[in-house]
């Protein structure tokens, strides 16, 4: 009888050791790349967007002031903030952890600073007629951040397992 007890507890033991070190060698194996760089996003997203926020409310504004023909002033204020948000700020923000989303960014911040040097050089009194290109520009910067938006949203959507 005791060997029969003995024998089941001896197994019973065995499994509950084997459970234990089967649970604890997940703890060593490396998380998923894409888990890693869903978590490198999500970190360079809690410093950067803020300049990206910034970028985007820029970017309403001046095109808005344009739309609406307002004052010059008003319109030279809204595209020189475009113009730090995008060239200044958010540049120092470069490179992400993901080449797309860096690219998607890099493309918006040159538009976008086109854009910019055109409202103000307009403003400035230049000689050229800018505006097919400084609409152009601006829907192109628009574009990019979307799809820079898209790709941050996706990262933060991947919870890591």
């Amino acid at each position: 009888m005791f060997t029969v007890v003995g024998t089941i507890l001896s197994v019973i033991v065995a499994g509950a050791v084997g459970l234990v070190l089967t649970n604890d060698s997940g703890r060593d194996t490396p998380p998923p790349e894409a888990d890693v760089g869903s978590a490198a996003v999500r970190q360079w997203w809690s410093t950067a967007s803020e300049h990206f926020d910034e970028l985007t409310k820029a970017v309403d504004v001046a095109n808005g002031a344009v739309e609406k023909q307002l004052d010059p002033t008003l319109i030279e204020d809204a595209c020189q903030q475009m113009h730090d948000a995008a060239q200044v700020k958010l540049q120092a923000h470069l490179p992400t952890p993901d080449p797309d989303l860096t690219a998607e960014l890099g493309a918006a911040i040159q538009d976008l600073h086109n854009a910019a040097h055109m409202c103000l050089s307009v403003i400035a009194g230049s000689m050229n007629s800018y505006g097919g290109e400084f609409t152009s520009d601006l829907q192109q910067g628009e574009k990019h951040l979307d799809a820079a938006l898209a790709i941050i949203n996706k990262s933060a959507l991947q919870v890591p397992t």
